[in-house]
């Protein structure tokens, strides 16, 4: 790393499976920022392209840069995507460079204080704004998981780490290139899509990953490729469903939906992650929004923005989620000066909103609860009362 990239200081590894490995660096020039890089060592000898058709790494460059301009320009509105920065190819490695966030989703969902229910909707809204403005703009993930969320301190969600360098399609009946590519922290946890995994031919024989042919592989048939990879190289449906195993981790608390003998259990119609579902998420809506997302038929699947509109739809998404949105969206560029005085200004608005909607929401939707509990509001210290009266997620973080 040092003498191929001589303007990154190593700081610390931050682990990587087989495929890729992850390092924390801090850049010498500027404020000294902090700066992840994703390092894909070239095997075979030094100058000979370790392996790689030099003509598939510059289709993937070419794609990454593709990806970064569809997702940034013109400017979301909401950024939520967080894409690779730059890409730089050595004699004898390839590196993958982006800004250093505060946590991974991954880490969050761990992490004290635990987050409330009204987080854990938050989060889940701006995954499904982020994955639909992602999709909108024509770019897919591939490889949606905890650890790809990033997080900032303040919880906003970003969408990193768009693997289009790696296979669209895994062999069902050979793990190898599963944990090759995919299991970068050796969980086992699973989050491809069923019909990204195909059955290899009667009589071919599938081949374990080897150091001289992994690495930037085709999209489309998982050997190495002689041209750049089709684009995109996943659907959209797989996308939604990977998004939601990561939301089925986020509402059990950490527990995985799949790993992958349940995953490939569940592509052939034999596991059913219902009855999971069911004892550890008490919370209906999220059941359905993540049964729905994960469903076997990709047919069968909507796409992110339609599941954003029907749940916002059912109440479930709170209407003053998207007044916070665009508050929040609008600190993402403000210093700590600005960020502090915007907060101060807009505070008694959000909370007047938040207090308001989750009051009436706290008496079941039921006319007549909500008439009786309305009068309340008019009156002096009737904030004391909610705030005795309502659940941990009522009160904003």
């Amino acid at each position: 790393l040092a003498s191929d990239v001589p303007s990154l200081v190593y700081k610390d590894s931050l682990g990587g499976g087989r495929f890729l490995k992850t390092f924390l660096t801090r850049h010498e020039e500027g404020q000294g920022g902090l700066v992840v890089v994703k390092v894909y060592l070239k095997r075979g000898a030094p100058g000979a392209g370790g392996g790689l058709d030099p003509d598939v790494v510059a289709g993937h460059e070419r794609r990454l840069r593709e990806i970064r301009t569809s997702l940034l320009t013109p400017a979301p509105h909401h950024p939520h995507a967080w894409p690779f920065q730059r890409e730089l190819e050595t004699e004898r490695a390839v590196f993958l460079m982006r800004q250093y966030a505060h946590s991974t989703l991954y880490d969050r969902i761990s992490t004290r204080p635990f987050l409330a229910d009204a987080q854990k909707r938050w989060i889940c809204y701006q995954l499904l704004h982020g994955l639909a403005d992602a999709h909108a703009r024509g770019v897919t993930h591939g490889d949606l998981k905890t650890e790809n969320v990033l997080m900032t301190s303040w919880g906003w969600a970003f969408i990193a780490d768009f693997a289009s360098f790696k296979p669209s399609s895994l062999p069902a009946d050979n793990p190898a290139d599963y944990s090759y590519f995919f299991d970068a922290g050796s969980r086992r946890r699973c989050y491809v899509a069923p019909e990204r995994f195909r059955e290899a031919p009667q009589g071919e024989f599938t081949k374990a990953s080897s150091p001289g042919s992994a690495g930037f592989r085709d999209g489309a048939s998982g050997h190495v490729a002689d041209k750049p990879a089709p684009s995109p190289v996943v659907t959209e449906a797989a996308d939604v469903f990977s998004l939601g195993c990561v939301l089925g981790e986020l509402f059990l608390d950490g527990s995985a939906l799949f790993d992958l003998s349940q995953l490939l259990a569940f592509r052939r119609g034999e596991h059913d992650p219902s009855a999971q579902l069911a004892q550890g998420v008490p919370d209906a809506h999220a059941r359905e929004l993540v049964l729905r997302m994960t469903a076997r038929d990709p047919r069968d699947r909507l796409g992110a923005g339609q599941y954003l509109a029907e749940w916002r739809r059912r109440g479930w998404f709170p209407a003053y989620f998207d007044e916070v949105h665009d508050f929040c969206a609008g600190l993402l560029t403000r210093d700590a000066d600005g960020v502090a005085a915007d907060v101060k200004a807009a505070f008694p608005r959000l909370m007047d909103a938040i207090v308001r909607e989750e009051w009436e929401g706290a008496a079941g939707f039921r006319a007549d609860d909500a008439a009786k509990k309305r009068p309340f509001l008019e009156t002096p210290g009737w904030r004391d009362g909610a705030e005795g009266d309502g659940a941990e997620g009522d009160r904003a973080e």
